[in-house]
């Protein structure tokens, strides 16, 4: 017997908003398919509700190795850690303290408010249609504004 907890249907982000794609569980799922769905399929026997269409699986796999490059970037930043290996083009940078928001580029959330546990938590989602160029000329604006509030 399946227990009720496992009867109830979870619904789920494919990914989430924070990056990551929701491991397999017992739970029936429903997954949200968004922009980057086409980097990880659905689990078997999920239900999918596709709220953002996805972009195609070579510009997702593309927008995602610039997400990497701009971990690594970001990361050369003092104090500054990835809260997540990214697994899509969306990082969560944990920054030694809150960033204002009104600095920060359209791309960015601050996630304070939201996410109290990431204090000085920002979320950054790449565009499918980024270059290495505006990977380093990014991850120079966040070095900047991570700068300024030193």
């Amino acid at each position: 017997m399946i227990p009720d907890a496992y009867q109830h249907p979870v619904v789920v982000g494919h990914p989430n908003y924070l990056g990551v794609f929701e491991p397999e569980c017992a739970a029936p799922l429903i997954c949200l398919a968004g922009a980057w769905s086409a980097l990880r399929h659905v689990p078997e026997g999920a239900t999918t509700v596709v709220v953002d269409a996805s972009h195609p699986l070579p510009l997702a796999t593309s927008a995602l190795e610039n997400a990497r490059a701009l971990a690594k970037h970001v990361r050369q930043i003092p104090g500054v850690h990835l809260a997540l290996k990214p697994r899509s083009p969306i990082l969560v940078l944990l920054t030694p303290r809150s960033v204002a928001g009104n600095a920060l580029p359209e791309t960015v959330d601050t996630l304070d408010d939201v996410y109290p546990e990431l204090p000085g938590g920002l979320r950054v989602e790449l565009a499918p249609d980024t270059t290495a160029n505006d990977v380093t000329r990014y991850a120079a604006i966040l070095e900047q504004i991570i700068g300024q509030e030193a």
